[in-house]
């Protein structure tokens, strides 16, 4: 009796020990699929995050509805107004987060148009770049053939024709150029611009009065004489002027603004000129007008010649000089709604976008499938939307 005790009592513990190890198995496994889901769940807000934290590529207006973000590394998606929880005004933010992939327009373009495309052109003219043979093949705008001496007499001058040292000493370089369209006006993208690396600016495009929709910040200005006119205080302010030479007069224009000398008694221009530009030598350039035949005659297919409206514009122009100087390009203000005439062509104007049709230099129809492409490419982001638009 007592020998059949002592074994039901050590078979019942016998039990009792591999039932509890089994539970113990069990809910170590069920511990470790806990974790498992925990981790996956903190992975997913994670990408959400990350997601959230996505620079805007286009901001259309609350009609719209649309917004993409650029963060392709992480995820491609286009959120829909069901789905998105947060108002623009805290998409585009501050503390946004800022991330820049190295070399991706030039990269891109590259991929896009092959040989045709030449990333090592220096955007800014150089002793070298001035006596090479495609400059010397075409006059202004093109080239330097006939003004081959001028031009090196005057950036001979230059103590710098790099890029400025405040762009170049960074990693990775987050640009915009800043077209005049009137698709800037009431954006109130003006804190969103000046969260970018560097600022391109055009012509006589103010800033004064317009803040709120384009912003505050200026890394490089492009003028020619004629687009000069944004008074000489304006010139005062920390930033490059970049001279787009279209004429043998600019170089001397430019020259003259080198030699800190009054603009007043030059002649030969078109329209007034701004009469003095207190610019240090430092902070000039001048630009290679190979950049204009490489994007006329290779890029966009317009014939050379003149009279044959083969001459782009001068923001088609900045944005081939800042896929050469940027990582990451990005663009505002550009393109032009033909359907609508009379909408405003500049931000700052009345001038009506019918003006355009009369432009005896520039091919507008060829110059927007171009810079169309560009965005469906990639190489550059539109965030006013102009030239996302359906042509």
């Amino acid at each position: 009796m007592n020998v059949r005790i002592v074994r039901t009592t050590l078979l019942f513990g016998s039990m009792v020990f591999t039932m509890g190890f089994i539970m113990n198995t069990v809910i170590s496994d069920r511990t470790k699929e806990y974790q498992r889901t925990v981790d996956k769940l903190r992975n997913l807000n994670t990408i959400k995050k990350r997601i959230l934290e996505g620079r805007v590529l286009q901001v259309t207006p609350a009609s719209g509805q649309e917004y993409i973000f650029s963060n392709k590394s992480i995820i491609d998606r286009k959120v829909s107004p069901k789905d998105r929880k947060v108002t623009p005004k805290s998409i585009i933010r501050e503390d946004e987060v800022k991330t820049c992939q190295p070399k991706r327009a030039a990269d891109r373009m590259e991929n896009l148009f092959g040989g045709q495309f030449n990333r090592s052109l220096s955007p800014f003219a150089t002793l070298s770049s001035i006596r090479s043979a495609n400059s010397t093949k075409y006059p202004l705008p093109f080239g330097f053939h006939g003004t081959e001496r001028t031009a090196s007499d005057v950036v001979g001058k230059l103590p710098d024709t790099d890029i400025p040292a405040d762009i170049k000493k960074l990693p990775c370089r987050r640009c915009i150029v800043i077209g005049n369209g009137g698709l800037l006006k009431g954006s109130k993208l003006g804190s969103h611009i000046d969260q970018y690396d560097a600022v391109f600016r055009l012509n006589i495009a103010p800033i004064k009065g317009y803040e709120s929709d384009v912003g505050t910040k200026t890394t490089i200005r492009a003028v020619y004489p004629e687009s000069s006119n944004i008074g000489s205080k304006a010139y005062t302010q920390n930033w490059t002027l970049l001279v787009v030479p279209f004429k043998a007069n600019d170089l001397k224009w430019l020259d003259t603004i080198i030699e800190g000398r009054d603009l007043k008694k030059l002649k030969g221009f078109w329209s007034t000129t701004v009469d003095f530009v207190p610019k240090p030598r430092k902070d000039l350039r001048l630009y290679n007008p190979e950049i204009t035949s490489e994007l006329s005659f290779n890029l966009i297919g317009m014939k050379s010649g003149k009279g044959s409206k083969n001459v782009p514009t001068t923001g088609a122009m900045v944005i081939m000089v800042a896929i050469r100087v940027c990582d990451e390009v990005s663009v505002a203000g550009f393109g032009y709604d033909m359907k609508r005439l009379d909408t405003p062509i500049h931000y700052y104007s009345s001038q009506k976008t019918k003006a355009i049709l009369s432009s005896f230099t520039h091919d507008i129809d060829h110059e927007t499938k171009f810079l169309h492409k560009l965005v469906e490419q990639g190489v550059i982001n539109d965030i006013t939307g102009g030239l996302r638009t359906k042509l």
